[in-house]
């Protein structure tokens, strides 16, 4: 199980770069402001790391229920939050307008 980290700043934004999942999962590589160098020769898209996506709490997001894909898009503005200490695995979290 991962340690916990504890409530400390671990929120960040970003911009979706790519949601071609190949597990079809729904995740998303998300470029993240401040972290993620604007230079795509220094850290290409594919290069990013996968992140999951948080749905809202009227779908299921399981076995086939609820809303289906997520509707994010490259680049969409997203706000998100480390889910390590290391800053590697991260959660993204619904749009910001």
């Amino acid at each position: 199980m991962a340690k916990f980290t504890g409530l400390q700043s671990n929120f960040y934004t970003g911009v979706v770069e790519d949601r071609n999942d190949p597990l079809e999962v729904g995740r998303v590589r998300v470029r993240i402001y401040g972290l993620h160098t604007d230079d795509k020769t220094l850290i290409a898209t594919p290069d990013l790391p996968w992140s999951d996506v948080l749905m809202p709490t009227s779908t299921a997001s399981l076995s086939g229920l609820g809303m289906s894909p997520h509707g994010l898009v490259e680049g969409t503005t997203v706000m998100g939050m480390f889910r390590d200490a290391v800053s590697y695995t991260h959660l993204t979290l619904p749009t910001k307008a």
